[in-house]
């Protein structure tokens, strides 16, 4: 697999990946989209009546989101950022490195989280990408019950890399790295 560019969509990043299954595997992808609601797709290689034998979960590929942090931060204008909702932001160029990984390895059947190492919430997260672009405005911090979004989001999203980390197969590096180098790669476009 080549590495993936900053632009590609996980979607993109998720089909390069299919096409390196082998005919007699399975993978189940469930994309937790931030919204409360979960996206999974299921490649089914020609397995007959098999289960899926690996589940991947994990919350949120922040490319896009990143890019509009990116733009706000570059307006100069008023942000407010939802502060007491607390997820783990995955940069796709991670998440397809673990999925190959779990390709390659034939790891046993089971549910393995994917996603940047630590936590943070929506908040911290937009801090950061302002802070890496040198805003001189910061974004300042709001409840949910104050964003009052009509999405419900979970106020802990966090996910364990416990059966990752027992097989000793967990290579997510931590969410401040990963900002770091998606916003060095949007200033090489």
């Amino acid at each position: 697999i080549r590495q993936p560019q900053h632009r590609d969509r996980l979607g993109d990043v998720l089909g390069q990946l299919r096409r390196t299954l082998d005919q007699r595997r399975h993978i189940e992808i469930a994309n937790h989209r931030g919204d409360g609601e979960h996206q999974c797709e299921y490649q089914d290689a020609d397995c007959g009546d098999d289960p899926p034998r690996t589940l991947q979960r994990e919350v949120l590929a922040f490319d896009r989101l990143g890019a509009r942090c990116c733009k706000r931060a570059a307006s100069g204008a008023e942000t407010r950022v939802v502060n007491d909702e607390v997820l783990t932001p995955t940069f796709s160029v991670d998440l397809a490195a673990q999925l190959r990984v779990l390709i390659e390895r034939d790891v046993p059947a089971g549910t393995y989280h994917a996603t940047n190492a630590g936590s943070c919430s929506w908040f911290e997260f937009a801090r950061e990408i302002f802070a890496l672009q040198g805003s001189v405005v910061q974004p300042g911090p709001i409840s949910a019950a104050e964003w009052n979004s009509p999405v419900r989001r979970p106020r802990y999203s966090v996910l364990d890399h416990g059966a990752l980390a027992a097989l000793g197969l967990d290579i997510m590096p931590p969410w401040r790295d990963a900002i770091a180098r998606y916003m060095r790669a949007r200033s090489q476009r």
